[in-house]
């Protein structure tokens, strides 16, 4: 048997390609993290289109998908220099941007309108996740006072309140 030499690995184009991207995305990483404001930019261009696929994905209005984005990046802020493998930032981001996701969905609640306290008691009895706020009733009471006068007040079975 006829030794032919160290093996040499072949890579192709396209693999060569995602390992020099890889090592591009690294440096900014790192950059970012030593203050480079023209890296962290980069990184932005970079991965804010990721972001906002992503909050498509989980169907969020435009202000929650805002909200995701801007928290994702501030994680993002806080954790660049303890991120392990700065050339997978990008799956860091789409992982951090998921869990967003979920947490503005959690987060988000439902407000029910009703005409009274008895009216609200009795739609928090059947539904226990909904949330009883006698003040958040007083105050849409008082801010509907400003357009609505007092007989559609009564029409309505509410009680115009001073505040």
């Amino acid at each position: 048997m006829v030794a032919l030499g160290p093996v040499i690995p072949v890579t192709t184009s396209e693999e060569h390609t995602r390992a020099t991207e890889g090592l591009e995305v690294a440096l900014l990483v790192r950059r970012a993290a030593e203050g480079d404001r023209v890296a962290w930019e980069r990184l932005v261009d970079k991965y804010a289109r990721l972001i906002w696929a992503i909050t498509r994905d989980f169907k969020l209005g435009e202000s929650d998908a805002a909200d995701v984005a801007q928290a994702t990046w501030l994680r993002l802020l806080e954790h660049i220099d303890r991120i392990n493998y700065p050339e997978r930032v990008g799956s860091w981001i789409a992982a951090t941007a998921r869990n967003e996701c979920l947490r503005s969905l959690a987060a988000r609640k439902r407000v029910v309108l009703a005409r009274n306290e008895v009216m609200l008691d009795s739609i928090a009895a059947l539904d226990a996740d909904v949330d009883v706020d006698a003040g958040l009733l007083a105050r849409l009471q008082v801010l509907l006072t400003s357009s609505v006068n007092e007989p559609q007040w009564q029409d309505l079975g509410l009680t115009p309140t001073s505040g």
